[in-house]
């Protein structure tokens, strides 16, 4: 059970790492759709300006209506470039929005799949799961969230898992607990069969063995 806990743990972390990669990619992207449009859109707005400004300054010949057809045209020519490269980049858009859809759908696959795994596998601790932020919880719960109560025990329970045939359990820094907690702690470790080392830290300088049968 514990190597099976440690391969899903991998396949989480492996899972976490892709989605980082396809957000990221997401993300260039759209930047890169924003970018690419305001670059053609100022370059068509410029090169329109400019042949605009050709022709008021260079008005040698007194033909006002060869003037305005010419003006028509070159405005008409600028209209139906400008168009086209707004319809290429809208198709550009569409597609990456296309590839966008498709990248949500396998994010939300890969925060599907830690818990899919999961689901198909004996837990050894009762309530144990994943969230769709891919935290690991208990009855649903991150672990983070726990009373301080409750991650005694969760911890107790995830060494008994992985003490192997031995049963030997060793604490350590058992001074930081309140005597709240210390009772908390005595009372679960008093419902198995496991032998427990418990080291702590004392104001007394010299090093003391102590055992007992607290049952």
């Amino acid at each position: 059970d514990s190597e099976r806990i440690q391969e899903i743990n991998d396949e989480i972390a492996r899972l976490k790492n892709e989605l980082t990669v396809i957000k990221s990619k997401q993300e260039e992207a759209i930047k890169e759709i924003e970018k690419n449009r305001e670059t053609e859109i100022t370059a068509q707005a410029k090169k329109k300006i400019d042949k605009e400004e050709f022709l008021k300054n260079n008005k040698q010949i007194d033909d006002s209506e060869l003037l305005a057809e010419a003006k028509k045209a070159e405005e008409m020519k600028g209209y139906l470039n400008l168009s086209d490269n707004l319809k290429r980049l809208e198709n550009d858009e569409i597609a990456k929005e296309e590839e966008a859809k498709r990248l949500d759908k396998v994010v939300e696959l890969l925060r599907k799949k830690p818990a899919d795994l999961l689901s198909k596998v004996t837990m050894p601790i009762k309530g144990l799961g994943i969230n769709d932020q891919m935290q690991v919880t208990i009855d649903d719960l991150p672990i983070a969230n726990l009373s301080t109560s409750r991650q005694i025990t969760l911890a107790i329970e995830i060494a008994r898992v992985t003490s192997g045939e031995l049963k030997v359990i060793c604490i350590d820094r058992f001074e930081t607990l309140d005597a709240e907690h210390r009772k908390i702690f005595m009372d679960e470790v008093l419902k198995d069969d496991f032998q427990y080392f418990v080291t702590e830290v004392t104001s007394d300088e010299k090093l003391k063995i102590t055992t007992g049968d607290f049952k």
